[in-house]
């Protein structure tokens, strides 16, 4: 596995794993394409993401829904960054955020910024679309889901119509309120002061 070999074969697959040289380079050894992926990223060649994980230092770079997915592709795009993405909240996050039923985690590689994935119980990991970012596929949350993902880690707020004040969201003409509440009933009842507040507060 030569530099060369490898950036012609990353060109299509820019975020790579360990796996996947072993793939495309299979007459190679494990312990000779570690050896040159450590190389080539002391070089400035690819990044490291992380533990076993690459990314090849060409821009433009995949965007940074295509990285979370590849560092966790059990995750779902959702919380602050869908809300952001739909125009539901002002404010950019500070870092790309997902759901995931593995643990929580926290990344931050050279490139990309900082990658959060919050642990959610496997039942709900629900109310996504798979969304085609060539060549990856991301799994992105629903509007409505993003909103219950990030209420369900805010559940126990004392003040809940205070804390959506804080929020300023902005809820637009696709949001669908019968989903809303569809997929709320299955969070279970202590998301219900929250999810209640929300619709006492935006639904008129």
């Amino acid at each position: 596995m030569t530099l060369l070999s490898l950036m012609d074969r990353a060109r299509s697959w820019p975020i790579f794993s360990v796996q996947d040289c072993a793939k495309w380079f299979p007459s190679d050894r494990r312990s000779a394409i570690l050896l040159g992926l450590n190389r080539y990223v002391a070089s400035g060649h690819i990044f490291r993401l992380r533990r076993g994980l690459y990314l090849l230092n060409q821009k433009p770079y995949p965007d940074t829904f295509s990285m979370c997915s590849r560092l966790d592709p059990l995750a779902v795009m959702s919380t602050e960054s869908v809300l952001h993405h739909t125009g539901m909240i002002p404010e950019i996050p500070f870092a790309t955020t997902a759901v995931t039923p593995a643990i929580t985690a926290r990344y931050q590689p050279q490139e990309g910024g900082l990658f959060i994935f919050r642990h959610v119980k496997p039942e709900l990991l629900f109310g996504f679309e798979i969304e085609k970012r060539f060549p990856y596929s991301v799994r992105i949350a629903r509007p409505e889901k993003a909103l219950l993902d990030l209420l369900w880690f805010h559940r126990f707020e004392h003040d809940p119509d205070s804390y959506l004040a804080e929020l300023r969201l902005e809820i637009p003409d696709h949001f669908s309120w019968k989903r809303f509440k569809e997929y709320a009933h299955l969070f279970g009842p202590l998301l219900a002061p929250l999810s209640d507040s929300v619709i006492r507060y935006f639904h008129t």
